[in-house]
């Protein structure tokens, strides 16, 4: 006689299926340190953002906050206005679409970076040329 094989309810939860591994990381390109990678994958906080530009100005935190804090509610602002912004050493940044929910808009905005900095203490004209 066969083996009967057993039916079972359709209610009854099914076995869990095998998913494929994802694809394991690129690797890094070559020169790229995991310090680099790991310093990338961070996010730089209103605390940090501070801290960077006092020290860069050579202001104080305490006076830089107000500054920074300032700049950026005018920059939410204009995004929220619909505006593009044009601010040299970040680039070009617009709108690309505005998705309205419960928690607030979600912009996806858009940044066009121009190319390597200028060095400002270059002078404009050689040695002995007319400036």
């Amino acid at each position: 006689m066969p083996a009967m094989k057993t039916k079972t309810p359709a209610d009854a939860p099914k076995p869990a299926r095998k998913r494929p591994a994802k694809a394991a990381e690129k690797p890094a390109e070559a020169g790229a340190n995991t310090a680099d990678r790991d310093e990338a994958a961070t996010v730089l906080k209103l605390r940090d953002l501070v801290e960077r530009a006092a020290s860069r100005s050579g202001a104080k935190k305490p006076a830089a906050k107000p500054v920074i804090e300032a700049a950026l509610a005018v920059i939410a602002e204009a995004l929220d206005a619909g505006q593009s912004l044009n601010l040299p050493p970040l680039g070009r940044v617009r709108i690309g679409k505005v998705k309205h929910g419960a928690q607030g808009a979600m912009l996806t905005l858009k940044l066009k970076r121009g190319g390597p900095a200028r060095k400002v203490d270059a002078p404009l004209a050689e040695g002995g040329e007319a400036s």
